[in-house]
């Protein structure tokens, strides 16, 4: 169990495995109900079916963008499927431009997108216009699945830094994470920690130094919290009982 506020950055950590992804699925609405138990409740109401598609966004690991569109002309396009039909075409534009500005990509703007065989926007931009193509209708949730993973560390943090703007904007927004730095780790708001589906640690990053130390493991002074959790949660996961000491304290 657990809880994602409004204007906070909630990241759910874990090995492969662990069951990040699937959880975030569960949440948004990506599995079939059947197969699950537990209720997902939005302020004590629940959250399902048709409601849950309207508020919420789920931006995927891979990029499925055109190639040869601007920045601009992709964000455009996702506008006209997006947002209401009666709206007019400036607001449409507004929107456009306020989000290129919300993104950092107002310099990248009228570039491509690019491919193999076209020079176009670089890999964090890439990713930010993704992710530009699923907030455009401004959803409540926004749900997204390894938005750093093939980035380099700075690519990364700008595009965590993004993610804290639109949280900080009101909308809740949840992430899975495979390792993220130490700069990325403190600008996050709160961790879940899993192990084979069970949660590890619930809280915040500054919380994981005293959790460890109380459990007998403490984290080293020069060592990323998020490495030295995550392969601590490995180590027990090659013992019979797998992290179920962990789990359990």
């Amino acid at each position: 169990s657990g809880e994602a506020r409004e204007g906070e950055l909630f990241a759910v950590m874990g090995a492969s495995g662990s069951g990040k992804s699937t959880l975030v699925d569960a949440l948004a609405g990506r599995i079939a109900r059947d197969s699950l138990r537990g209720t997902v409740t939005l302020n004590g109401e629940p959250l399902h079916g048709r409601r849950l598609r309207a508020i919420a966004a789920y931006v995927m690991q891979d990029d499925l963008l055109y190639p040869m569109l601007t920045v601009r002309e992709t964000l455009l396009f996702a506008a006209e499927f997006r947002l209401p039909r009666a709206l007019p075409q400036d607001r449409k534009r507004a929107r456009v431009d306020a989000l290129i500005d919300q993104l950092g990509l107002s310099r990248a703007a009228d570039t491509i997108i690019g491919d193999e065989g076209h020079r176009g926007v670089s890999g964090g931009e890439r990713r930010r216009v993704s992710i530009g193509t699923d907030i455009i209708h401004d959803p409540i949730l926004l749900f997204l699945d390894e938005p750093t993973s093939g980035l380099d560390s700075a690519s990364a943090f700008m595009v965590v830094q993004v993610l804290r703007r639109i949280a900080q904007s009101g909308s809740v927004v949840i992430m899975t994470i495979h390792q993220p730095s130490a700069r990325i780790l403190g600008i996050l708001d709160h961790l879940l920690l899993l192990s084979r589906g069970r949660t590890v640690y619930a809280g915040t990053p500054a919380g994981l130094k005293p959790f460890f130390a109380e459990f007998g493991v403490p984290i080293p002074d020069n060592e990323n919290p998020a490495e030295f959790a995550l392969d601590t949660i490995r180590e027990f996961e090659r013992q019979p009982d797998g992290a179920a000491a962990l789990a359990d304290f």
